[in-house]
């Protein structure tokens, strides 16, 4: 709430850039916080900034079980939104307009999709973990 706050007269301008709040690990999150109304208002209120984001990283079976939650609705759109590895023809999460062959393989945690109103792509993704048999920095 405090980053809100600080950052809502910076928004009201019209030279701000863009914010982006990340919240990663929504479920972790959530089972600790204890007032959840004012999650919801503090999500609320985000909404009313063009230029104010937030992006929710978390498992997809995760996620699901926010579905009916205000803020989640508020938030989430199912046609926009990143899948990073493998089961992207098995989620129901993000909606998948037309599936592919390119979609049923088997991708590792470094490639992915990009889901933006409908339209699909398989992108790489930046990995800063050594794969097996490489040592850091190489």
């Amino acid at each position: 709430e405090q980053i809100y706050i600080k950052k809502k007269k910076k928004m009201e301008s019209k030279d701000s850039g863009y914010i982006v709040v990340i919240l990663y690990g929504v479920n972790r999150f959530m089972t600790k916080l204890q007032e959840k109304d004012r999650f919801t208002k503090i999500v609320e209120n985000m909404k009313k900034y063009e230029r104010m984001f937030l992006l929710i990283v978390d498992d997809a079976l995760k996620l699901k079980g926010f579905a009916f939650e205000s803020w989640y609705t508020q938030t989430f759109n199912p046609t926009s939104g990143f899948w990073i590895g493998k089961g992207v023809s098995e989620q129901s999460v993000l909606r998948v307009g037309q599936m592919n062959r390119e979609m049923q393989k088997d991708y590792k945690n470094d490639m992915g999709y990009f889901f933006q109103d409908g339209s699909i792509s398989l992108v790489k993704y930046i990995d800063f973990f050594p794969k097996e048999g490489e040592e850091n920095g190489k």
